[in-house]
């Protein structure tokens, strides 16, 4: 890779790990545009610019086809699915960007953005009743009881009798 395009490519990755998602964008179109195909540009690059195009309005589905795109390249690379789940919490989908992470903390269990994220989304517990669909109405009234419930016992520790 020739040295200007290299430097614009890091550039790019560093906005957007800043979320300079507009900068981002420019330096990492400049340097595909240089190479003649955002497909070769490296792995790290391409998840960024996935993650650039999503954070500057992009379709989405054009956004993620990058980020696999990297992950096909290289998929232990961590940086490619923290870049798709980014993704999928912009577009709004918290059940698919909870399904990259755990993708990715598979290809790369120690990287700190997954890990991040992993805690930021939490996981979800599991149905009160198992062999029922989650959206089921027994299931979600039991669930929203749970809920109140653990939320209640956080909020006034329980006094002990003497």
């Amino acid at each position: 890779m020739d040295d200007p395009i290299k430097q614009r490519v890091l550039q790019g990755i560093e906005a957007c790990q800043r979320g300079d998602y507009r900068l981002a964008r420019r330096e990492l179109e400049g340097a595909a545009s240089a190479l003649g195909d955002a497909s070769k540009l490296a792995s790290r690059a391409l998840a960024a610019y996935g993650l650039a195009l999503a954070g500057t309005g992009g379709k989405t589905a054009v956004a993620t086809g990058f980020c696999k795109a990297a992950m096909e390249k290289d998929p232990t690379e961590g940086e490619a699915h923290y870049a798709l789940a980014r993704i999928y919490l912009l577009a709004g989908s918290k059940k698919k960007a909870a399904q990259a992470v755990e993708d990715g903390r598979r290809a790369d269990p120690y990287h700190p953005g997954l890990q991040k994220l992993h805690a930021q989304i939490g996981v979800r517990s599991r149905p009160p009743v198992p062999f029922l669909d989650r959206g089921h109405p027994i299931n979600r009234a039991l669930g929203k009881l749970r809920q109140a419930m653990k939320g209640s016992s956080k909020a006034a520790p329980k006094k002990r009798a003497r």
